[in-house]
Parts: structure tokens; sequence; C-alpha cells
């Protein structure tokens, strides 16, 4: 049993083995180490990181990466809290698809802006961002269930018609909105 010390870049080891008892050993067979660098925040990004959505609708945030491998969300920078696939927390309902993408139902204004970290788990050894090196994407909730109410106060006559059908590029006009 061979235990390497901590690798920073590929090499090859040779191996041999013999029989207890024999000197001789059999011929060496080279074992080619790969290192892979760890996925780091860096190395992943998230489609509408920073954006602003209406308390109706659902958040959808969609992670990359040119590393392959699969994402994992979380609560928090030092992945200690993680979203599960249909978790549920209070009103809020996290789905997660086999891509990684991550929707969120029912987001409130009142504790807007939300924090989500994702990380990415390498899919040929494992290894993933270290604690604290995740990726950070921030969701501000903007309220949309209130009623706006607009009146106009213009008369908009025949010859604006004819004037905006003439080239005027505008007419003006006044009234209020309120809500």
């Amino acid at each position: 049993r061979y235990v390497t010390p901590i690798l920073f870049d590929s090499i090859t080891y040779y191996v041999a083995s013999r029989e207890k008892g024999c000197i001789q050993e059999s011929i060496r067979a080279a074992v080619p180490v790969t290192v892979l660098n760890k996925p780091t925040a860096t190395d992943i990004s998230v489609a509408e990181s920073e954006v602003t959505y209406c308390s109706s609708g659902d958040v959808i945030l969609v992670p990359q990466s040119d590393m392959p491998g699969t994402f994992e969300w979380f609560l928090d920078i030092n992945a200690t809290n993680q979203i599960l696939d249909g978790m549920v927390d209070g009103d809020i309902t996290y789905t997660i698809s086999d891509t990684g993408t991550l929707t969120i139902k029912g987001l409130d204004v009142s504790a807007s802006p939300y924090d989500y970290f994702v990380r990415l788990q390498q899919g040929v050894v494992g290894c993933t961002n270290a604690d604290g090196d995740l990726k950070a994407v921030s969701v501000s909730v903007l309220d949309s269930t209130f009623d706006i109410e607009a009146s106009i106060d213009t008369t908009i006559t025949v010859q604006d018609m004819l004037d905006f059908n003439n080239g005027k590029q505008y007419i003006v006009l006044t009234g209020t909105i309120s809500g």
C-alpha cells in the first residue's frame, strides 16, 4: 500500500508486484494520476444571478460551468444548509431539475433580498468547491400585488390624429396614476 503526498500536478507512478518469498518482481506498470482543479466560485456562472423578480412570479436560477459535474444549492456560503429538491420552507418551495436549475416559488417582498449559493461537484472524482467559495446569487423581490388605477384627462381630437398621421412623433397626454 502506498499513500501519495498531496498532489498539485499530474504524475505517473510505476507499480510492480512479487510473490511472497520471491525476490523477482513483475514488469512495472504505469499508473498515471491526473490532478484536476478543484471548482471555485469563478468556475460557475448563473443566468440572472442578480435580478429583481415580482413576488407573484417564480424565480428560475440556471447554473452553468465548463467543468463537468452536478450543481448543489445552499442557503449559506459555507454549504451547511443544503436546498433539496421539493424542500418547503414556510411559504417558499424549492425545485431542482436534473441539470441543477433551481426554481423558487413563494418569495415575499418583506424578506427581500434573498441570497442563495451554488457549488459544483465534479463528475469524475466528486471534488467540490471549498466551503466559503460557493457562487453567490442575490434575488430581490418587488411587490406585485398592488392595484394600479390610471386615468387620462386629455381628449384626443381628430386634428391630433391627423398631425400624428402626418409625421408628428407624439401626442401630449395628461392624467393621474394611483395605487
